[in-house]
């Protein structure tokens, strides 16, 4: 028979949080000049706050400025992450310098990244894989590639541990018979040569009143589980739903479970489940009643851990934006613009905090990991509502690759806070996500923020969010950079230039022509709603006529590109 692999992620708030030992001593610098060493330690303390700080005179070998701790046991293959808070001051504006961790003496084998601080003080999160081994290695900090200021401060070193756990069921397959389950649901049958559970339910009621448990499991709350089994139904039944899950086996039987739907066709599912239970007679349940016909289980499996890999990461890195006028820019994440200061990314502990600073290609790149419906959005806050009417453009870059894609929106959402006491409006963007594997640009004007206030009030700007969400719950990784507000102006190499480009007539039935007064227009492409490119053209003439008989009644955007830069205007077809 066909078999298909379905993955069904489910985790819920409230759960106990195990944070892993850090490997460091002095890590804060709040014990002053002891444990670290190098010539670039340096402890210097202000507003009651300790760190290191360097100040590197001339440029030369990234070792010949040095700050570690050593005595780490570390062993060959083994996982850990480095974090630390980073920045620079704002005479140097920015530079580069290399951390990682690795051995103490010749060869001086490390894993390490090359990351750059600016003067808004970043938290960096490195994921390291060593490639060497003793139990006198390092954490290292090079600095002296470049000149100036380096500040360094809360560094902490973890071991990332094997999250997956051995089989915590016996009989999972059914092969040993009628052994180890139980319930008027256990009933083991056998055909060619391979045996499974077999259920025919003749009528439906409680989805309990049909039930197949195995107990005696020992379950911690907070603890996460992958729950693993093939399910199927016959083909007169067609399909009918039933529930799995994890749960006591007494009164008052709270359980985390999940209703799926079988088929006649031999599924796989894997449910990730956090208990919200503790018991050391913990069972694994099915609960069939709910529905007639036949249930079909075989291969049964539960292990302590999400049975999570490693998220796919992009390849490249995001485009890299235009140059601006610092002035007519509102930066909360991108290299190439300076970030608001005091902008928190995950602010107040609400929605996601799974939240990584990575460098792709030496970009950085913030890394955000989402759970529907736990926590599937980013919460973004800079500390004081902003006047920013005259900014009148967004932009955001990101990169998504997940299985999890039916129905997913990515949509930016604006907030405002008239008298700092919270929302008082807000305006945010549909935006389905159409496109995987590869970098999405949003580039558009504010007046295509149509869910919330109609005028995209912006006089007391506070907080952005971002909602990751589809018609599957689970956890997502999204990739976002260039996290912006502009007023679609561009620099040359000699004076800041506004495009002068007119479009008409709009709306429009057959076709629009674009102009602009001088330039030559290099590029027009025009995207529907959702995303997708429906016209590309590259006339290389001050007016150019778009097509749009053939297109659908609706709402597109066009990006008009010149050799001084780049703006996008709202087409109405009719």
């Amino acid at each position: 028979m066909k078999k298909i692999t379905l993955f069904f992620l489910l985790a819920f708030l409230g759960g106990i949080t195990m944070q892993a030992q850090n490997l460091l001593t002095n890590g804060d610098f709040e014990e002053g000049m002891t444990v670290w060493e190098g010539n670039g330690f340096n402890v210097q303390t202000d507003g009651g706050n300790s760190f290191n700080f360097v100040d590197v005179a001339s440029a030369g070998e990234p070792f010949a400025v040095n700050l570690s701790q050593r005595g780490i046991n570390i062993a060959q293959g083994q996982t850990f992450t480095l974090t630390f808070d980073a920045s620079t001051d704002a005479a140097t504006g920015s530079r580069t310098m290399i951390a990682g961790i690795g051995l103490f003496v010749d060869p001086f084998t490390n894993q390490s990244m090359e990351v750059t601080v600016t003067d808004v003080t970043q938290s960096f999160s490195l994921e390291l894989v060593a490639n060497f081994s003793s139990t006198d290695s390092r954490v290292l900090f090079d600095m002296g590639a470049a000149t100036g200021v380096v500040v360094i401060d809360n560094v902490t070193l973890t071991l990332n541990e094997n999250t997956g756990g051995d089989e915590l069921l016996e009989n999972g397959d059914f092969e040993q018979g009628m052994v180890v389950w139980e319930g008027n649901g256990f009933n083991v049958q056998t055909d060619g040569g391979n045996s499974f559970n077999f259920v025919d339910v003749a009528s439906a009621g409680e989805p309990f009143a049909v039930n197949l448990s195995q107990r005696g499991i020992n379950i911690a709350e907070g603890q996460t589980f992958t729950l693993t089994f093939d399910a199927s139904t016959d083909a007169t039944t067609g399909s009918r739903t039933m529930i799995a899950g994890i749960g006591l086996f007494v009164d008052p039987f709270t359980n985390q479970s999940m209703e799926v739907t079988v088929t006649d066709v031999t599924q796989t599912f894997s449910l990730e489940l956090v208990a919200n239970f503790s018991s050391t007679d913990s069972r694994v349940l099915f609960d069939m009643g709910a529905a007639t016909g036949v249930v079909v289980i075989d291969n049964v499996s539960l292990v302590q851990g999400n049975g999570n890999t490693d998220p796919v990461l992009p390849a490249v890195a995001a485009p890299t934006p235009p140059e601006r006028d610092p002035n007519t820019v509102f930066s909360l994440f991108s290299d190439a613009y300076t970030q608001q200061p005091n902008t928190v990314f995950g602010a107040f502990g609400v929605g996601t905090q799974d939240i990584t600073t990575i460098q792709i290609e030496g970009d950085n790149t913030q890394q955000l990991v989402l759970n529907q419906p736990a926590s599937e959005f980013l919460l973004v806050d800079w500390g004081e509502p902003l006047d920013l009417s005259a900014l009148t453009h967004f932009h955001m870059d990101y990169w998504i690759d997940t299985s999890l894609s039916t129905g997913l929106i990515a949509n930016p959402k604006w907030s405002n806070h008239v008298g700092d006491g919270g929302e008082t409006s807000f305006f945010q963007l549909t935006n389905p996500v159409v496109t995987f594997g590869e970098w999405v640009s949003i580039d558009v004007p504010l007046t295509v923020f149509v869910d919330g206030d109609a005028t995209q009030q912006r006089d007391a700007l506070r907080q952005f969010v971002l909602t990751l969400a589809g018609a599957e719950p689970g956890t997502r990784t999204i990739f976002i950079d260039n996290l912006y507000l502009h007023n679609n102006t561009t620099l040359s190499t000699e004076e800041f230039t506004s495009l002068d480009v007119s479009v008409y007539p709009n709306p429009s039935t057959d076709r629009w022509t674009v102009s602009t007064s001088s330039d030559s227009i290099t590029s027009v492409a025009v995207y529907d709603l959702l995303g997708r490119r429906v016209a590309l053209a590259t006339p290389n003439a001050t007016t150019f006529d778009i097509n749009a008989s053939n297109l659908r009644t609706g709402i597109y955007l066009a990006t008009i590109t010149t050799n001084q830069g780049q703006e996008t205007i709202k087409l109405i077809k009719r």
